[in-house]
């Protein structure tokens, strides 16, 4: 699977495209019932939030995309995890990710995002 990145800080909104089983072809949910992206801690297996997806217009259901937003409250709570000094302080991987999404005229669909890392984010300096 993909590898996903979230900022320690702020509200994170992105977008998942959901395909069709065995194609290429976009899922239409123009008939979704839920969407929930639940993320769970690596080392623990305890999941640590779970946040509702939504498809903000026709365009966006018939194209199989679901907008999710992560709001500050949690991803302020996301811990990182750095490697050596020598290695440059990589990011390492400390949560993965499973997506469920359900409609009245399609199956379940599920997916996992298996490596979900956590970038630090540095205040920012405003000298006036």
């Amino acid at each position: 699977m993909a590898n996903f990145t979230i900022p320690n800080k702020g509200d994170y909104t992105f977008t998942i495209k959901v395909i069709e089983a065995d194609s290429f072809l976009a899922q239409d949910l123009t008939n979704m019932t839920t969407a929930t992206l639940e993320l769970i801690k690596l080392d623990t297996l305890e999941s640590v939030a779970t946040v509702t997806g939504i498809t903000l217009d026709a365009d966006y259901a018939l194209n199989g995309r679901v907008q999710f937003t992560i709001l500050d409250a949690t991803t302020s709570a996301l811990v990182y995890a750095r490697g050596d000094k020598v290695d440059d302080y990589y990011n390492k991987p400390t949560y993965k990710a499973l997506v469920k999404v359900a409609g009245t005229d399609f199956t379940d669909i599920s997916a996992t995002i298996d490596t979900v890392y956590v970038t630090p984010v540095q205040p920012t300096l405003v000298v006036v």
